[in-house]
């Protein structure tokens, strides 16, 4: 199984400061081994990883975990909402 962060999620990632960053980017590869406060999204394909203030959305699929948003807490669930229309 491998990770796959959309554009989206990538750039992200790349505002942050580097301790932010480096704790996203672990909890993030503990979805392999399934770590973490996951849960799925109601009414959606989603699943959301909750790391302190910040969300991350995903998709699992046979062979790939997409990552198709980070965002902090505040607005996650709205963002997320529109890019699923």
């Amino acid at each position: 199984m491998k990770i796959i962060k959309l554009k989206k999620a990538e750039k992200f990632l790349f505002k942050l400061d580097n301790i932010t960053k480096e704790n996203l980017e672990k909890n993030i590869n503990g979805l392999l081994n399934w770590q973490g406060d996951i849960k799925q999204i109601i009414g959606t394909p989603f699943y959301r990883l909750k790391i302190k203030n910040y969300r991350i959305a995903f998709i699992l699929t046979d062979d790939e975990i997409i990552i198709t948003l980070i965002g902090q807490r505040e607005n996650f669930y709205k963002k997320l909402k529109r890019s699923n229309k």
